[in-house]
């Protein structure tokens, strides 16, 4: 699988910007880093949407990160800090079906940084698992 190319920021108002990640075809005991392209601005993590789809199964497992370089991983979790470390005793979201949305309110205090989801399917190989979908969302404010 191709290394995905960074996460579009797209702005929804002029100090707000939706970050969008996702990407289809994770093999079953596959990983995956998704980057944004970098962030140049002092901002806020307002929210975070993790996007179950219809072909997630219930080995899927989310992990997001803040980072200073725009290195991925597909062996290990990528460079950086979880976003959720400062405010939960557990760094990743699990889920199979439906939507989560968490609003961690994190101030990253950088003027050079890049969001980072990093997807696992955790399902055996074939013939028990099968290739997924993931899909995140994040809303930054600028500051």
């Amino acid at each position: 699988m191709a290394e995905p190319s960074p996460a579009p920021i797209i702005a929804i108002e002029s100090n707000r910007h939706v970050i969008q990640f996702g990407g289809t075809g994770l093999a079953a005991g596959a990983q995956i880093t998704s980057v944004s392209g970098g962030i140049t601005f002092r901002y806020r993590i307002l929210k975070v949407k993790i996007f179950f789809l219809d072909d997630a199964v219930p080995g899927m497992v989310y992990h997001v990160y803040v980072g200073s370089t725009p290195g991925g991983s597909t062996t290990g979790l990528p460079e950086g800090q979880s976003i959720f470390a400062p405010y939960s005793t557990t760094t990743e979201i699990r889920g199979s079906q439906g939507t989560r949305i968490m609003e961690p309110m994190m101030i990253v205090d950088s003027t050079r940084s890049y969001l980072k989801v990093h997807v696992q399917n955790l399902v055996p190989p074939p013939p028990a698992g099968f290739p997924v979908s993931y899909a995140a969302e994040i809303t930054i404010e600028r500051l």
